[in-house]
């Protein structure tokens, strides 16, 4: 058991809700981006980029629109952050969609019925559609209310749930994020198992949908309006399939490490797409106009859901009060777990399946290698030695296979 005193995250989901559509709450709609663009152009105008500088420069133009003074403070919050982001991106500062922002304060949220003000004293009420999962939010006293979002078609609510985190754990599993699998080491102190997910489903969707993409560029070159409406369905589509996998495989794999009482351990993969995109250069000292990867190899690397991944498993977590921790990742596939021998440039195991230590002999599948050095990274090596593998014998691609499974099923430990 490991003694660490408990501190308490707050954990954020966002539940969407169908509502039955109303002739005002387009208006509505419209007015709060009207509010919003203003909002923005005032901004750039003086030359602030904060809410309140925003909120004091448009306070008296906004009681022109005649909507309730709450719509101003949301209006100049949504601006701010379209600023900022635009001082980053380079891009026009510009609200395209339709939307509404609310605070906790200003909606009132009953069971089947949201009331949200227009003006002083006048108010729209829209009846939601409720489903079991929607039901399950609303009927847990727990779970405190945020902001809500309003579209023209749904409406989002945002519930905040207090959950201690880094509680005493009894186990650990440490993760490889690999581009088709996720490797795992689950360790409770005595035994050391072995976990593989697959994940290859997102490479096929990926793969699918970029196909797709190609040919339509080939087939409706001549109308390019027609083209980008089809690339963007062809977009979302793709990211709902990725999506839907990545939410089964990340809840299943949060149910078993609380489960088990498991801390879950990811590799910190900042500045990887840096590596990724990195250029060399030639003997002149100028940058090469090609890169040292094949195209096809850095698409896909591009388009690599790592990053949604480990949100989708760090909220989860904070939502179970599963503890969770991001090491380091450098030379974990290239040093070996029982001797801490570290292989060179030429013995780099990315280029091969099986890591061969060439001091002590130590042979393991290169994914589960480097899951083993996250797993002995945590807590100084506690949690990792070679003597309590259940399955010394980790090398060959039978046994690896044997470890494999779908990964829309449920993960399980096996040896």
């Amino acid at each position: 058991m490991n003694p660490v005193s408990p501190t308490f995250l707050t954990a954020i989901k966002s539940v969407a809700f169908q509502y039955e559509t109303e002739e005002r709450v387009t208006r509505l709609l419209t007015t709060f981006r009207m509010m919003v663009n203003h909002a923005i152009w005032a901004g750039m105008q003086g030359g602030f980029r904060s809410r309140f500088s925003l909120i004091k420069a448009v306070y008296k133009d906004f009681k022109k629109y005649g909507l309730h003074s709450h719509y101003t403070l949301n209006a100049c919050e949504v601006a701010a952050a379209i600023l900022k982001n635009h001082r980053r991106n380079h891009r026009a500062p510009v609200a395209k969609k339709l939307f509404l922002k609310l605070d906790k304060q200003t909606y009132l949220l009953q069971k089947e019925t949201l009331r949200i003000p227009i003006k002083p004293r006048e108010f729209l009420v829209l009846k939601l559609r409720l489903g079991d999962y929607q039901s399950r939010f609303l009927d847990d006293p727990s779970l405190t209310l945020g902001s809500i979002t309003l579209t023209e078609d749904k409406v989002t609510v945002t519930f905040k749930k207090e959950e201690a985190n880094g509680l005493e754990y009894r186990a650990v599993t440490a993760y490889d994020t690999n581009e088709l699998s996720l490797d795992g080491a689950f360790s409770d102190g005595s035994t050391v198992q072995a976990i593989h997910i697959n994940l290859k489903k997102i490479a096929r969707v990926r793969a699918f949908h970029f196909r797709r993409r190609r040919n339509l560029q080939a087939r409706f070159a001549h109308c390019h309006r027609k083209l980008r409406t089809k690339m963007a369905e062809c977009e979302k589509k793709e990211q709902r399939r990725v999506n839907a996998v990545l939410h089964i495989v990340t809840k299943r794999l949060i149910t078993l490490a609380k489960q088990s009482e498991a801390e879950v351990v990811l590799e910190d993969l900042s500045g990887i797409r840096r590596t990724i995109n990195k250029r060399k250069l030639n003997y002149s000292g100028r940058v090469r106009t090609s890169l040292p990867r094949s195209r096809h190899l850095k698409r896909r690397l591009n388009t690599w859901s790592f990053g949604r991944l480990h949100t989708f498993i760090q909220y989860k977590a904070a939502w179970e009060g599963v503890p969770l921790a991001f090491v380091p990742a450098r030379y974990s596939s290239r040093t070996c777990p029982k001797c801490g021998c570290l292989l060179s440039g030429e013995q780099d195991p990315s280029k091969r399946r099986i890591f061969v230590c060439p001091d002590c002999g130590w042979t393991c599948n290169r994914h589960l290698n480097a899951a083993f050095n996250l797993l002995k990274t945590q807590d100084e090596g506690r949690w990792f030695s070679p003597d309590r593998l259940l399955n010394e014998v980790m090398t060959s691609e039978p046994t690896r296979r044997k470890l494999s499974h779908n990964g829309l099923a449920e993960p399980t430990l096996t040896s």
